[in-house]
Parts: structure tokens; C-alpha cells; sequence
């Protein structure tokens, strides 16, 4: 999935006609990539500065390094992240509050689930907050809910949209999306990138010139276009 930003419709015009990476990068270099990084940031902090002073991280090997890229270690210990772990089939955090950042992935949240229950087991009372990135979805309602732990967990969603990889690189870093588009054959991480594009529009402005390769292109073209119009 790739996006070209430029300024105006001679700027778009230009690139078409040019195959030079140089020129390409000269397009973009007055637009502030990092401005989406900052806004990313400010989404981490703003769920886990909580009023408890110290909790304990605990995130899926996956989006290890989409987080390192917004925000570091000390960023996290100065807001009161005491120690990060990987999520594990085993909980070693001794915190009486946890923070868990996980994908859509079934997997992961019943790990998370059997976390729960194994504290339960134990008589061991926790708080919780469950972040999905880049969104929850009817299916992981569905299992917190049949599982029974859906009152041991505040879930919420950790919205990071576009996350620069380099100044005219811009990445959803969403691992699940190829699986679940091609072997799910689910749209889910359509809807994710739709918002994400309108969230790309309200900072840089319209997008005027759109071009797409492949269904599921064109169908996310489609569902963004819904979203503006609020239909979706």
C-alpha cells in the first residue's frame, strides 16, 4: 500500500511523468512526516498516564517495534511504565496494574483471556487495560465476552494511524493485514486504513488524485469514500 503526498496537482503531475526517487523526495519534503509521529506519541501517553503511579506494559512481540519508533524506554518509565514484557503464555509481572498492547490476532487475546483467569484462579485482583492496535472488532468483543472476563478488562483502542518509517515513508506496520485479507478474506484491515487516510486528510488536507492496483485497493478506495460521507 503505497501513498505520494504532494502539494498540488502540478506536483502530481510532475511525478508522473518522472521515475527519479530524488524528485520524488523534493515533493515531499516540505510536508512534516513528523508531525505523525508526535500525534502517534501523544495517543501512547495518553493511555497509559493513569492515576496509578506504577503499572507494568505488557505488549505483543509484533508491535514491539512500531512502539519503539514513537516513543522510548525512558518516555514509558517517566509516565510510569516499571518493567515491559512480551506477551507470554506465562504472566510474570507482579504489578497490580497491567497495560496490554495486542492486535486483532486470536491468539494473543486469548492469551491475554487465560492471564486473566489464571489470576482469577489464584485470588488475584488486578486492574486492567486491554489496547488493540490498530482497532477492536466484533470478534474480539465476541471472545472477551463468551470467556467471561469481559468485566475484568477496560478495553480500548490505541489509534496510531500512519506511523514514518522514513521522511516520504509512511507505514500502518499492521502484521495481520496479509492474512487477514487473503486467507480471512476479511475487510477489517480495510476499515483500519479508511480511517487512517481520513485521519491523513484532516492533518495534510485533501488527497486530490487517487489511483488504485488490485481489488483490494480498489475496494478500500471505495470504503474511504464512505467514510467521508459518514456511510460506513
Amino acid at each position: 500500500f503505497i501513498i505520494t503526498i504532494a502539494r498540488n496537482a502540478n506536483n502530481i503531475s510532475n511525478y508522473k511523468n518522472t521515475h527519479n526517487l530524488l524528485d520524488i523526495k523534493k515533493f515531499v519534503m516540505d510536508i512534516d512526516l513528523n508531525l505523525l509521529k508526535r500525534l502517534a506519541r501523544d495517543e501512547v501517553i495518553r493511555h497509559i498516564e493513569t492515576g496509578h503511579l506504577e503499572k507494568d506494559l505488557i505488549i505483543e512481540s509484533s508491535l514491539i517495534n512500531p512502539l519503539e519508533r514513537i516513543i522510548g524506554i525512558s518516555q514509558l518509565k517517566e509516565r510510569g511504565i516499571s518493567k515491559i514484557f512480551k506477551l507470554n503464555l506465562i504472566n510474570s509481572s507482579k504489578s497490580k496494574y497491567l497495560i496490554y498492547i495486542i492486535s486483532t490476532d486470536t491468539e494473543s487475546l486469548k492469551t491475554v483471556i487465560n492471564h486473566i483467569k489464571c489470576d482469577l484462579k489464584n485470588d488475584i485482583y488486578r486492574n486492567r487495560l486491554l489496547l488493540f492496535y490498530p482497532g477492536k472488532n466484533i470478534i474480539t468483543d465476541y471472545l472477551l465476552e463468551t470467556e467471561g472476563v469481559i468485566g475484568e478488562v477496560t478495553v480500548e483502542e490505541l489509534v496510531l494511524n500512519f506511523i514514518p518509517l522514513e521522511s516520504d515513508v509512511l507505514s500502518m506496520e499492521y502484521p495481520l493485514a496479509f492474512r487477514q485479507l487473503f486467507v480471512d478474506r476479511s475487510f477489517i484491515p480495510l476499515s483500519s486504513v479508511a480511517r487512517a487516510l481520513m485521519n491523513l486528510q484532516s492533518i495534510y488536507g485533501e488527497i486530490p488524485s487517487v489511483y488504485t492496483i488490485g481489488n483490494y485497493s480498489f475496494k478500500l478506495v471505495e470504503m474511504w469514500r464512505k467514510t467521508m460521507h459518514g456511510s460506513l
